[in-house]
């Protein structure tokens, strides 16, 4: 008697998992993805991711999730972020909320009120407890103001003739990922020179669940000719998920690097690697795709490749 209550109990268990699959496989996610060239005011910046809503909101009733670029905020000489502390583009958190003690946070907040709908706001400078050198933090806010944050692990290093950019001289790395689910997906959170680390999407798509990857940048035109699509595509086989990449475009400034040109091409690929859509090298712009939770499984089921993994990865305690 007790085995067959275990058996019917455990029947009915597996029947209800069943069932919940079978109805997230018909499950999608409508996703706008945003191209944008950000400046050293962020005023003006905000004024434009606003205006770049708006225009979303135009073109598509209704949409689920938005995605912004690295650096969407606020993309200048640093010699801006020591400015007066009331004014600075630098964010803090309290917990899950938005800490009002600036004009910025007050201005971003407001703006959010709005929004019922979920934004990744590519990435802002959040204030850590190294004074000059803040995070550069994902910043992911749901309606009803839930803000959701994520610091970059990996930090641009790269040195040649032409470049010189170590990132780690004004910026403090993160200590950990970041995933949430929203809709009826899993996404993993990561930052531009994040993607040249194929450890880091395959921890979090093993040991978390990922089933798609966020991916604002700011990517140099330097590199991207040459790694962009290829790296982006090779995370979306690997893992069997889908991959956002939003990417900021044009000339920037930079105090240390000098004048730095972006790459652009924001683009979005599905878990057998093709490309959904993409935008030009040049130009602000934007484009909706539609993730597909039959498509995620179906793909995952032709190539066990996410289960299969010989290798158990566990990310590193950071200390600097």
């Amino acid at each position: 008697m007790r085995t067959s209550g275990i058996l019917s109990r455990l029947s009915f268990g597996l029947g209800k998992l069943k069932m919940q699959e079978i109805s997230n496989k018909d499950k999608k996610l409508r996703v706008v993805l945003v191209q944008m060239k950000s400046g050293p005011d962020w005023w003006e910046n905000l004024m434009l991711v606003q205006s770049l809503i708006d225009e979303a909101r135009s073109r598509w009733p209704r949409f689920d999730l938005i995605c912004f670029p690295e650096n969407c905020l606020f993309r200048g000489p640093r010699s801006l972020v020591c400015a007066d502390k009331h004014d600075r583009p630098v964010l803090k958190f309290e917990g899950s909320r938005l800490k009002r003690d600036s004009s910025f946070s007050l201005a971003v907040e407001e703006m959010a009120s709005d929004w019922d709908f979920g934004v990744c706001l590519g990435s802002v400078l959040e204030q850590s407890e190294f004074e000059n050198r803040p995070y550069n933090t994902l910043l992911w806010i749901e309606p009803k103001l839930r803000f959701v944050s994520y610091r970059k692990l990996h930090l641009f290093h790269f040195i040649s003739e032409r470049l010189r950019y170590e990132e780690f001289m004004d910026v403090h790395p993160g200590e950990s990922p970041q995933l949430i689910n929203f809709g009826s997906f899993r996404f993993g959170m990561s930052i531009c020179y994040d993607l040249r680390f194929p450890e880091f999407y395959r921890w979090m798509a093993i040991h978390e669940g990922m089933e798609v990857a966020l991916v604002p940048a700011a990517f140099t035109h330097l590199t991207g000719q040459d790694h962009w699509h290829c790296l982006l595509r090779a995370r979306a086989i690997e893992n069997r998920s889908y991959v956002l990449a939003s990417g900021q475009w044009g000339w920037h400034q930079s105090e240390r690097a000098g004048r730095i040109r972006c790459y652009g091409h924001t683009m979005a690929i599905d878990p057998w690697g093709n490309i959904l859509n993409e935008l030009p090298e040049d130009g602000d712009g934007m484009f909706m795709v539609e993730l597909s939770r039959q498509k995620l499984s179906e793909s995952r089921d032709k190539l066990q490749s996410v289960n299969d993994s010989f290798f158990q990865l566990s990310p590193r305690a950071r200390h600097l």
